[in-house]
């Protein structure tokens, strides 16, 4: 399903926007997995 590739595309951009937000990977990878579950 598209979900998952969306998020991930999105933490991307978020990533790239703010430099801060690289501290955050690991939160941004359990959100990927909570999608995933979701579906």
């Amino acid at each position: 399903s598209p979900a998952p590739v969306m998020h991930m595309g999105m933490s991307m951009l978020a990533r790239r926007a703010s430099p801060e937000a690289a501290d955050d990977d690991d939160d941004g990878v359990g959100g990927e997995v909570l999608v995933v579950a979701v579906e």
